[in-house]
Parts: C-alpha cells; structure tokens; sequence
C-alpha cells in the first residue's frame, strides 16, 4: 500500500494504525470508503464504536473517479505527540501532503478541522500552516470544517478556471482614449465609452475609483449579523444576507420570490436595519452616483462556505451589479470561467459582469461580508460615465486590463 510505505518513511505507520485501533481496522475502514462517498458518517460511526479516538488521516476513492484525500490538523490531536515542536508538526504535514501529491498528481487534498470550541485557540497555528503548505502545492487545496464541504462541481470549476487570465479585445477607435483624461473628453465620447465598457467590452470585472469607508461599514454589517438570513441556501453553503434598502431586510432575493409583480409593487426604500448602519446609508446617498436604489445587501460568507458555479442573467453578458469587499479573508476566492481568479483586496469596489459562470469558496476561518448594489443612474448617470471611463483607464495605465 503506498500509504504504508509512505508512513514507514516517516515514522509514522505505527501512531497511524494505533488511532484506528490496529492494521485489521485500518484495511476494513479503507475497503469499506473506497466503496462509496458516505466518509463523513463513517468516521462519526467510528467515533461511537469506539473504534477509532480522532483519526489524523484518511483517504477516499471515490467512485466517480476523483481521488480525495482528507488530513485533519495533526498538530492539534493528541496523536500528534510525537512532534515535538509546531514547526516540526508542520514540516511533517508539509512533506505529507507533498509526497501525497508526488504519488498522485490528481489527488485533491484537504487540510480539516474538527468543530470545536476551542477554534479560536488554535486559529493562528491554521493560518500559520496554510501559508506555509499552499504556494508549495500544486494540488488543488482546499481547507474545511469537515469532509464533504465542497462539492465536486466547485472543485472542478476551480481547477479548471482558476489559473485562466482575463483577455479582452479592445477596438482600435478608443486607442486615442488611452494618452487623454477624462476631462479630455467630450460628453459624446464619454457616453460612447462608456457604454461599450459597461455592455460591449465582455470584462468580467473592473475595478473603481471611488473612496469608501469599508472599514466602518464592515463594522455596521458586523453589528447586524443577527438578522442575516440564508441566501440561495438549496445548493449553497454557510451563504447569507440581509438588505439594507430593499422590500425589506430579510427580503434578499428577487421581487417575484416574495410574490411581488414588480419592483415598483415591491417598493424598495430603506430597510428597518438602515438606522444601524448610518456610515454605509451615507455612502450611498451622498458617494454612490446612483439616483435609484433597488435592492442593497450586506452578503455573508462563512468560513467553510461556498456558491457553487452559477450565473444571474442566464448568460447575457455586461455588467450588471456592482460588488464592494468590506473584508477580503486570505483563502477566500471568487473564481469566473475562462477569466480565472479575481483579485479582491479588502474595500475593493468593483463591477462585474455576473453573466459569466462564477463560485465563491470560504477556505479561511474569518466571515466575507461583501455589499451588492442594485439601481439606476438617472440623473446622476453625468458622474457615473466619468467614473467608469477614469477607472477603465486607470486600470488599463496600470496593466490590471490585458488587451
């Protein structure tokens, strides 16, 4: 078994087939997973037989062909005694999950945590080990509270599309636009511009030039996290929100799901939250160069949370919402098909295009509040188009946009 011979190597054989209570057990639970994907009740079978006291490591056939290996934090369980220091527990992970992905190329592998109250004890040992194994790996590498998180649908989508880089045709006739300002610049060109940036130009996403205080509005979403309902929860995970303008607060998705016939019936104005969040009301107003506001959402990620692929315009392309990162976890990531993986930073105010297949996966330990904004310019649309055009080309200037 190429596991064993692994583990001789490491010294580590022994401890293993102690945790499963003998070598007998070890080969039945290891017969027995690579015969179907019901892992996570296995191991909490095995917890009250009492065959097993927190197993470190385990792996999955799966039967669909994927190769799925789970580790749990070995520095954490007491099975890990033999390391003696942390950063020998993590050297040893490290040249685990590294001679795994040497054996098998196409094994996913997983770093797991147990649900436990004491998570936050051991969060900074988490990240620390994280940071060290994940720019080393070639692997796809995902972190979770427990096996089963992410399905086979996001992996794929991920690896497939992380690594792609977001190319654009852009037409001869704007080149000129390039060495001018915006206030270069006349209402016609800017109008023109404009709109093909917005509908024509297929960018997944662009990033703008606008001031936000995301540090105090991330504070007002914290402080309304108790009226955070689930979103879109049938094919997602730990996914919830709340509306700070809409029909009202816990009204997160579209008018018609809550039997309204439009939006004008559905009313949109100032959710009873919105008292809460004076910082985030204020930006909108006197910031946002929107007149109308339809639906604006605080948007919940939790750690181990994902949305799996989707689109929200059965595929018609051009920007659509604008999306604000009031937080942006390290091992949190938005990946589009054929754009790859979307460089949020924290306060980033971007449009993006969600015509194009994207998912979301939540691998740190930290929730991801991010804002949506809905609406229309109307009278304002003089400061949007000039918002956009100067980000476009700041973007461009700065070689975030490859034409």
């Amino acid at each position: 078994m190429q596991l064993k011979n692994f583990f001789r190597a490491q010294q580590q054989w022994q401890e293993f087939l102690l945790s499963f209570g003998g070598e007998d057990k070890w080969l039945a639970f290891y017969q027995d997973i690579k015969q179907n994907c019901q892992f996570h009740f296995h191991v909490c079978n095995l917890f009250k037989e009492g065959m097993a006291q927190e197993p470190w490591i385990t792996y999955q056939g799966d039967p669909n062909g994927d190769r799925l290996f789970w580790m749990s934090n070995i520095f954490h369980y007491r099975y890990s005694s033999g390391f003696r220091s942390l950063q020998e527990r993590f050297a040893a992970q490290k040249n685990l999950i590294n001679g795994l992905k040497n054996q098998d190329p196409n094994m996913f592998v997983y770093l797991c945590s147990a649900l436990r109250s004491d998570k936050s004890v051991f969060n900074g040992d988490i990240t620390a080990l994280r940071d060290l194994n994940s720019d080393k790996l070639e692997t796809p590498f995902f972190w979770s509270d427990f096996p089963g998180a992410y399905p086979r649908q996001l992996h794929h989508f991920v690896k497939d599309n992380k690594d792609a880089k977001p190319i654009f045709n852009f037409p001869e006739k704007y080149y000129p636009m390039l060495a001018k300002q915006v206030t270069d610049l006349s209402e016609e060109e800017l109008d023109d511009f404009a709109e093909w940036i917005e509908r024509q130009s297929h960018l997944p996403w662009l990033k703008l030039n606008i001031p936000i205080p995301y540090k105090e509005m991330l504070a007002e979403a914290k402080a309304c996290l108790k009226r955070f309902v689930p979103h879109r929860s049938e094919h997602n995970k730990g996914w919830r929100s709340v509306c700070v303008h809409g029909s009202q607060a816990e009204n997160t998705e579209d008018y018609y799901r809550y039997g309204f016939e439009s939006k004008d019936q559905a009313a949109y104005s100032w959710t009873d939250i919105a008292p809460q969040c004076p910082v985030t009301v204020k930006w909108l107003v006197e910031q946002w160069p929107m007149e109308t506001l339809d639906r604006v959402r605080f948007m919940l990620l939790e750690p181990g949370g994902y949305i799996t692929p989707h689109n929200d315009t059965d595929g018609a392309r051009g920007f659509s919402a604008t999306n604000i990162a009031l937080n942006q976890p390290k091992g949190c990531q938005m990946v589009l098909e054929k754009y790859g993986t979307l460089p949020w930073q924290d306060g980033d105010v971007r449009r993006l295009d969600v015509g194009v297949n994207h998912c979301v996966n939540n691998g740190s330990y930290e929730d991801r509040f991010h804002i949506i904004i809905h609406g229309k310019t109307g009278k304002k649309y003089s400061q949007w188009k000039r918002m956009i055009v100067d980000s476009f080309l700041t973007q461009m200037r700065r070689g975030a946009i490859h034409g």
